[in-house]
């Protein structure tokens, strides 16, 4: 593989790309943002030695050169959000399924050889799901429900369509799932034509050898063309093990042992599927994973290989199996006798253990190492480039010399002209601003505004910035980092210069989004209520905003 890529959500989709320089290592050599684009990443792949392809959940499609570092196609479908992608067999198009904004479903089929694409209405069969067959057809799960006699009936299913003929089948499945809201996705191997889910059908209950209670967790095989189903039994479940915590698992047990309300045994026989997170397809088998980091490999003539338990992580003090309950572990990759689970952004390392010629009913302690993704993938970065990257998702604003007043105030004027057009710049739900001179000296936003509100005619300008801000429909989701929202050194500094800024102050608290927020309840509302008498501080706030008005009542009973 001469290039690998990287994308990380920082305000904006953020693009990373890596050339191979030698075997084991590759260097950071192109990076840019998405203006614009803020959403979830559904595909991004390389399709061939140079060239990829990136596509969010809206339909908006990219296609890149790496090589010549240039921008093949950049075309928004402008679907509905949750919209689904996957590649042709022989990597020759795409295929893209959404919803457009009036819930019409579509196909949209890329070329990546002409870069043409074509669109064709599908019918009420994609469900945000999306997968493809050894022969080219497309795969479209759905569950759905209705109501008889007053009772929930529930089906699912999978319609097979080729697009080539527009031809479609469906074939139901039995044992469905009972969620009316939270979809189900089956794991589907193309090359191995089979698909895999959770079995949703009563749990079995048995003694063990030591007379304890054992849940049978069990799932169903299907082939692809067929769809015929084969039932397998992977696992045994201790009563601690089925749930996050001793109470829910007491629950879910209790509710497998005496089932009384049909309702209720169909939400813990959900919660009870839901702990297999990932599968992972081998010629020789597959791999299941489940949370709590516990793994087992399915061969192919369907028996198991012993159970892989997670004892320790380097990142915790917690030490032995079945301890890590809350830690819902997904299998990311299996390569060179290294394996790499992930939860949210955290990777974790362990060399797999011999497994070959072990009982499956033997449990192997596993040590997971916390690494990165560039650990994983052996990724580095020059100094220039980790400043570049660093630099991605914010709005430089150079200037002369930045101890000169006319400077630091046509920086204040930049930052006014941009904020009145935030929408045009494409920075998503992050709003930082790098202010340096042409020397390479940096001034902090906090410095900035700090030096620049004592200047004449300044607090004028910044609270301009501020009511411009807060006139961007999307203000309240736009944050400088986790803890501060988007301009709140600016506010702070402007609260400082007296009550004719008041009412900007409060306007601007009204915006954000108090229940998200560190900076302002640690700094901005304290300083106003030590600079303010409280009555006369409520006084204003309700002629701003009753809702601020009850969230800092409510906040002052809870401190006080």
């Amino acid at each position: 593989m001469k290039y690998k890529l990287i994308i990380e959500r920082e305000g904006i989709n953020q693009v990373k790309v890596f050339e191979k320089q030698k075997e084991g290592f590759y260097a950071n050599n192109w990076n840019f943002p998405l203006k614009g684009d803020d959403e979830p990443i559904i595909l991004s792949e390389f399709y061939n030695e140079n060239q990829f392809v990136i596509i969010n959940w809206k339909g908006w499609i990219r296609l890149f050169d790496a090589n010549s570092k240039t921008v093949l196609l950049d075309y928004n479908l402008n679907g509905n959000i949750d919209a689904k992608a996957v590649f042709s067999i022989d990597n020759s198009k795409v295929y893209i399924a959404l919803n457009d904004k009036e819930y019409k479903t579509f196909l949209a089929t890329l070329c990546l050889a002409t870069h043409k694409i074509q669109l064709q209405e599908l019918g009420n069969f994609f469900s945000s799901y999306l997968q493809i067959r050894n022969d080219g057809c497309l795969l479209f799960y759905k569950q759905d429900w209705k109501f008889e006699n007053n009772k929930k009936i529930y089906s699912h299913g999978f319609t097979v369509y080729d697009p080539l003929t527009q031809k479609e089948s469906y074939y139901n499945l039995p044992h469905v799932p009972h969620s009316s809201y939270d979809i189900v996705k089956p794991f589907i191997g193309t090359q191995k034509n089979i698909g895999i889910m959770p079995f949703y059908g009563n749990v079995a209950v048995k003694k063990g050898v030591n007379k304890s209670t054992l849940f049978e967790y069990k799932i169903i095989l299907f082939d692809l063309h067929s769809f015929e189903i084969e039932l397998l039994n992977v696992r045994d479940f201790e009563e601690s093990q089925l749930g996050c915590f001793d109470y829910n698992s007491k629950e879910l047990a209790n509710q497998f042992l005496n089932p009384k309300d049909d309702e209720e045994y169909q939400e813990a026989l959900t919660e009870f599927c839901d702990n297999l997170n990932a599968v992972l397809f081998l010629n020789d088998g597959f791999w299941l994973c489940w949370r709590s980091g516990i793994m087992r490999k399915v061969y192919e003539d369907k028996t198991l290989s012993p159970l892989l338990v997670t004892s320790s992580m380097s990142n915790m003090s917690i030490v032995g199996m079945h301890e890590f309950t809350t830690f819902h572990s997904y299998l990311h990759k299996i390569e060179d006798k290294k394996v790499v689970l992930y939860e949210h952004s955290d990777y974790h390392i362990f060399d797999l253990p011999e497994i070959a010629n072990v009982k499956s009913e033997v449990s192997i302690p596993i040590q997971l190492k916390k690494v990165t993704i560039e650990e994983i993938e052996e990724l580095s970065y020059s100094k220039e480039k980790s400043k570049e990257i660093a630099n991605l998702g914010k709005i430089i604003i150079q200037a002369d010399d930045l101890f000169d007043e006319e400077n630091l105030i046509y920086i204040l004027k930049q930052i006014e002209s941009k904020v009145a057009n935030i929408a045009e710049l494409g920075m998503g739900t992050k709003l930082v601003f790098h202010i340096e001179d042409k020397k390479g000296k940096i001034l902090k936003e906090q410095d900035f505004f700090e030096k620049v509100i004592i200047l004449k005619n300044a607090p004028k300008t910044v609270q301009s910035i501020i009511e411009k801000f807060c006139q961007y429909p999307k203000a309240k989701y736009v944050y400088r980092n986790d803890e501060q929202t988007a301009l709140c050194f600016a506010v702070l500094e402007l609260a400082k210069q007296g009550e004719a800024y008041l009412e900007t102050v409060l306007f601007y608290l009204t915006t954000i989004d108090l229940d998200h927020d560190v900076f302002n309840r640690e700094n901005l509302i304290p300083y106003l209520d030590e600079k303010y008498p409280r009555d006369f501080l409520l006084k204003k706030v309700k002629s701003v905003s009753e809702d601020l008005l009850e969230w800092l009542e409510y906040y002052w009973d809870e401190m006080d």
